[in-house]
């Protein structure tokens, strides 16, 4: 990403023609924990295409990247919509449009317009044909049923989970890990989900994914709510709002007003207080020692299990 950004302002003097696709390529920083950045390369990029004088990118690849970095400045409505005009349109765009659209509905909690999508969404990577799509809309198909019929998307987790290893998918192969812990977890198989937990959060931190470590604490939350380790859930929902708007997460402003509801008055904007005076490296430590905490606090019969 780095190379790309300091070659941006040299390539944009000379008005190299595939100046956009060096901005777009820049964006990548999104997921390096840099949204902010990344809207002004991909909007550049986007300007810069409408100019016949240079050479446009796929519009798939632009659109996904403008996605996802509108999503981390919390504009998920303005992600939502640009995949539904890529939705609207054919070849990659189209593959691209309908899988982060399924994954998007269902993080805004629109379950039932995502379980909707979802055979259309796999059958539209498959005649695509790349592993890399199809273990995405597998993924999504898996976020869309994770609420209502778990052990649905558990097998669609499973099914992405093998693509993703046989084709060495480690991007995806991370996520379903995680996923799956998610669903093993409404299965009230909570000590699995926990240790799943940790084995995510030092495989995305190694790979210095920020968007994905940021999206693993938020499910951490969950988690940690789940199995009574409130003060930690409340810590680490604080440091996630330093990258997102809780809102973004359906399950998150929830637990928020359940905590408000139980702890003592004053107590709850302290805790965020603390999280938020976190950087990122600091969350993910304090997050991963809680980690064996909560185990510990599993009634005998689950932490065994």
């Amino acid at each position: 990403v780095s190379w790309a950004e300091q070659l941006s302002s040299l390539a944009e003097q000379d008005q190299l023609v595939t100046l956009p696709r060096l901005y777009i390529a820049a964006s990548v920083c999104v997921y390096a924990g840099r949204p902010t950045e990344a809207v002004g390369y991909i909007e550049r990029a986007i300007e810069l295409e409408a100019d016949s004088r240079y050479v446009s990118f796929d519009h798939g690849w632009s659109g996904l990247l403008a996605a996802t970095a509108y999503r981390y400045v919390n504009e998920i409505d303005r992600s939502i919509e640009i995949c539904r005009s890529l939705g609207a349109g054919d070849g990659l765009a189209r593959v691209i449009g309908h899988c982060g659209l399924l994954h998007l509905l269902s993080v805004v909690g629109e379950f039932g317009e995502a379980q909707s999508l979802a055979e259309t969404t796999v059958a539209i990577a498959r005649s695509h044909g790349s592993p890399f799509w199809i273990v995405w809309a597998l993924e999504g198909c898996g976020r869309a049923f994770v609420e209502t019929q778990p052990l649905v998307a558990l097998a669609y987790f499973r099914d992405g989970l093998s693509l993703a290893r046989e084709h060495r998918i480690a991007y995806f192969e991370g996520i379903a890990v995680r996923e799956s812990a998610m669903v093993e977890a409404l299965q009230g198989q909570l000590d699995q989900a926990l240790a799943q937990f940790d084995e995510t959060l030092e495989s995305f931190e190694r790979a210095g994914n920020v968007a994905h470590v940021v999206n693993s604490l938020a499910d951490l939350v969950v988690l940690f709510d789940r199995v009574g380790h409130r003060e930690a859930a409340i810590i680490v929902l604080g440091a996630v709002g330093r990258h997102v708007d809780h809102a973004s997460y359906s399950r998150l402003p929830e637990i928020v007003e359940r905590s408000a509801a139980e702890l003592d008055d004053g107590q709850v904007d302290h805790l965020l207080g603390v999280g938020r005076s976190m950087e990122l490296p600091e969350a993910m430590d304090y997050a991963r020692k809680h980690i064996p905490v909560a185990r510990q606090q599993l009634p005998s019969e689950e932490s065994t299990a």
